[in-house]
């Protein structure tokens, strides 16, 4: 899948979904440094794509895969935890501001 999504992404870099599965697949293999930095790729270029991301990250880690059990306790893996948790709220904070300047104006 990794090779799939970089060839699809050397043809077109610009291919947001792309770069959203890409990411997907990096968290399952445990990959969060890489998975993070598509996350700020799409926090820059497509909010919508940056949700659906930090959502799966979420589902990931409140469901884990019995394979995962042995990451659970892992340093890495609670850092990925308190990171998703992070970047949940700065994004309903940023709902909440948007959505209160959008009353206001």
């Amino acid at each position: 899948a990794l090779d799939s999504y970089g060839k699809a992404l050397a043809i077109n870099e610009q291919d947001l979904p792309t770069v959203e599965y890409l990411a997907e697949a990096y968290v399952e293999l445990g990959r969060f440094d890489e998975a993070k930095a598509a996350y700020f790729e799409l926090v820059n270029q497509n909010t919508d794509l940056a949700q659906d991301l930090l959502a799966f990250m979420q589902m990931w880690l409140e469901r884990p895969d019995p394979t995962q059990q042995s990451l659970l306790q892992t340093d890495v893996y609670q850092e990925l935890a308190g990171w998703v948790e992070e970047r949940l709220e700065v994004s309903q904070s940023l709902a909440m501001s948007s959505s209160s300047a959008a009353q206001n104006w």
